[in-house]
């Protein structure tokens, strides 16, 4: 009898592989998705790929098995059963974790279906598919509330006896609204992700060796402020300009995410289709990454069941010793 495991882990990566071949906004890959029978009756597919080609509507479904053995005829004749009741299925792909038996081969071939394998692959596989890839998590672990300001005004006013009254509140000139110092730290960090990623990985590329050692890099933020657009009052209520806002933050290096598991998926001739990799970041929290035959590889990040897709925020050239942004 087939030892039968939890097929979703299969099936989520298969999904993420489809939707990092996807090219096309016609495209949608769903995930344990409902379609409806000439009966009426809801039936549940593991992964079903819709599309429209030259004004064609295209239904692909994906059934997948991570069973402790091969599969056998049975469950290819099951499939293409499930499948012929729904008339919007044109095109069906079955998975497996170990493989099919002779008999299930034949049978798929006499009924149109693909075939792919999902084999685990061995830790030292792993290695070689990743020789150059480093996954490291990084944090701003702290915000240093010490900040320095550059003030400037029109008046003819002592500023050194001025700055004193500080008390990292400001004024919109236009408004007349209350903001904290903190609150304009806040905005200046939010909107300098795609800066603090490039300088992160500048840092972390140059300092590789001792990063483990080392891991805290400080990094210092600054926003230059039009003139007339914040400003403070002194005690006897002049208007004090601030003209710039500096402040340091602390970012961690977390310990390198090693793969505790990976895939290779490959068509029935054999040829790779892909290859997947899991990487447990927290109790919480697992990346995914998909490469394909190419080499380019896309993330995926779920976190309490819910994925997305890790956007690129710059490469780095080792051999310019530069940060692209991408």
């Amino acid at each position: 009898m087939s030892k039968k495991k939890s097929g979703k882990p299969l099936e989520k990566t298969i999904k993420l592989i489809e939707e990092t071949f996807n090219n096309s906004p016609d495209t949608q890959v769903f995930l344990s998705h409902t379609l409806i029978c000439e009966s009426g009756i809801a039936r549940e597919f593991d992964v079903v790929i819709k599309s429209k080609l030259n004004g064609y509507n295209m239904c692909i479904a994906i059934e997948c098995k991570d069973y402790g053995s091969r599969v056998s005829i049975e469950k290819i004749e099951a499939f293409k059963s499930k499948c012929s009741t729904v008339k919007e299925i044109n095109k069906m792909v079955f998975v497996s974790a170990l493989g099919y038996q002779r008999g299930a081969i034949t049978q798929a071939k006499n009924f149109g279906i693909d075939l792919l394998t999902a084999e685990q692959i061995s830790p030292d596989y792993l290695n070689t598919l990743m020789p150059n890839f480093s996954h490291f998590k990084l944090e701003i672990s702290k915000k240093n509330i010490d900040h320095a300001i550059c003030v400037g005004s029109n008046e003819s006013i002592n500023i050194e006896d001025s700055i004193r009254d500080y008390r990292n509140e400001v004024l919109n000139y236009s408004t007349g609204e209350k903001h904290s110092s903190i609150e304009l730290m806040q905005k200046t960090l939010d909107a300098s992700c795609k800066f603090i990623n490039e300088q992160s990985l500048k840092y972390y590329v140059n300092n590789i060796k001792t990063i483990e050692e080392n891991p805290i890099f400080l990094l210092k933020l600054g926003i230059n402020i039009p003139p007339v657009t914040f400003y403070f009052e002194d005690k006897n209520g002049y208007k004090i300009d601030l003209l710039k806002l500096e402040f340091e933050i602390e970012i961690k290096f977390n310990p390198k995410i090693n793969p505790i598991s990976g895939r290779v998926i490959k068509h029935s001739d054999d040829s790779v289709k892909a290859h997947s990799i899991i990487f447990k970041i927290d109790e919480n929290t697992e990346s995914e990454m998909i490469i394909t035959p190419d080499n380019n590889f896309t993330f995926f990040h779920t976190t309490r069941e819910k994925t997305v897709e890790f956007k690129s925020l710059a490469s780095y050239d080792a051999k310019n010793n530069k940060i692209t942004s991408t």
